[in-house]
């Protein structure tokens, strides 16, 4: 039995001073993250306003938001494999450097008047398979820059700076940028993403270079042997298989309203580029609070109510935004709601899920359930054009721009009833 000693406690003490620091390396990485955030709202909200002005289709400008998160459904799970076998800080300032090359020839070819609908396609597509190995090689990176005990909380940090840095600042200015010139947020991403370099290399000893002795072969039938058996355990646990359906649904209904939302702003709304920056930054703050007060909600009602109240209120708030009519204000209101509800579901699901799956296969079928989330953007964001498209020739242009919205809400509320029943049964599952 240990008796505590006052040099015990002075030991503790020394040892809990040094743990609440998160260290240089860690806020250089958050410094560089935030940079490119920054950039990263700037031509998030850039993009399909450009598209808008090459085109008024609705099934061609989601084609532009469904390139920018393709790569996440074809490259996520190969570059986690890279990942594994690459220097960290080599992955992300290659991909820094790589975005820096797409958005200055995108900035050239929208100042010489270059561009039409396909080429911003492929440069978008681009610029988001640079995102996936930033963001993908950003968020492993944490684990090795802080200690075990203060992963919470600077993964917290990441979270809220890569929200206020991107969505708030960057997507707030963005708007109002486009006003002096379509190419302007993009030259500004590009100068962002050429300023993270520096950054980046000045972390120390935080990065694993790989393994290289493995050979390709044994390489390939590793990775396919442990992608299989995390997809054969997913599939086996009929919770866990109902939640990934649910999810499929949630996210694909989600990408189908975010494709038209620009024509959604600009045509029912009737705002301008510097409204729809600042209607996005205000809709921000939603997903802040939501970010800071999960902890506190997950006491006040437990995971698994917390899940099912967020899916239903995300699905009413988002529902009433098709059901209004050029009220900007009571929209903004909406979108605040409906953010810090997606961010309560995205939480307390991870949540969930890291209760129930095995230790051993956490990052496998947690990687699965990404690659389906992430996948099914670009197949939502197309189907909310067509949605669109085909709505406008029967019902006219208002009444289907709309259809998005409210056909979310059906869908989420038919998932929050599936939901409810299979969590009030998962003993059932043996879970």
């Amino acid at each position: 039995m240990n008796i505590p000693t006052k040099e015990n406690n002075s030991l503790e003490n020394t040892i809990g001073k040094h743990q609440k620091k998160l260290g240089k390396n860690f806020h250089k990485l958050l410094g560089g993250v935030s940079l490119t955030m920054i950039g990263d709202g700037l031509t998030l909200i850039s993009i399909p306003w450009i598209a808008t002005t090459l085109t008024d289709q609705a099934f061609l400008i989601s084609m532009v938001s469904a390139a920018m998160v393709l790569p996440w459904l074809l490259l996520s799970l190969p570059v986690g494999v890279l990942i594994d076998r690459i220097s960290h800080q080599k992955l992300m300032v290659l991909s820094s450097l790589f975005r820096f090359i797409i958005l200055a020839l995108l900035v050239l070819f929208i100042y010489y008047e270059w561009v039409n609908i396909t080429l911003l396609v492929v440069f978008t597509f681009f610029i988001g398979v640079a995102k996936v190995i930033f963001d993908s090689t950003a968020q492993t990176t944490v684990p090795r820059v802080v200690g075990k005990q203060q992963l919470e909380r600077a993964n917290g940090y990441m979270v809220t700076s890569i929200t206020a840095m991107d969505d708030i600042v960057g997507k707030g200015l963005g708007g109002i940028l486009l006003s002096f010139g379509l190419f302007v947020p993009l030259l500004i991403d590009a100068m962002t993403a050429l300023l993270t370099i520096p950054i980046l290399l000045t972390i120390s000893g935080a990065f694993r270079e790989g393994r290289k002795e493995t050979s390709q072969s044994t390489l390939k039938q590793i990775f396919f042997k442990e992608l299989k058996s995390g997809i054969k355990w997913v599939w086996d646990n009929r919770l866990i298989r109902n939640l990934a359906m649910i999810s499929i649904l949630v996210t694909t209904m989600f990408s189908s309203l975010v494709s038209i939302q620009v024509l959604f702003i600009q045509e029912i709304l009737g705002l301008g580029s510097s409204g729809f920056g600042m209607l996005m930054a205000i809709a921000a703050i939603g997903a802040i609070l939501g970010g800071q007060l999960s902890g506190w909600l997950k006491n006040l009602l437990g995971t698994n109510k917390g899940m099912l109240l967020s899916l239903l209120i995300i699905g009413i708030s988002l529902g009433l935004v098709g059901m209004v009519s050029h009220h900007w204000f009571v929209v903004a209101i909406l979108f605040i709601i409906g953010n810090f509800s997606v961010v309560i579901w995205n939480v307390f699901r991870l949540s969930f899920l890291q209760r129930i799956i095995p230790e051993d296969m956490i990052g496998r079928v947690l990687s699965i359930f990404r690659f389906v989330s992430w996948g099914m953007s670009p197949l939502g964001m197309l189907l909310g054009g067509t949605i669109v498209t085909i709505g406008e020739y029967y019902l006219g242009r208002d009444l289907a721009l709309r259809l998005p919205y409210i056909k979310l809400m059906i869908v989420y509320f038919i998932c929050f009833v599936v939901l409810s029943r299979l969590l009030k049964t998962k003993e059932r599952y043996g879970l």
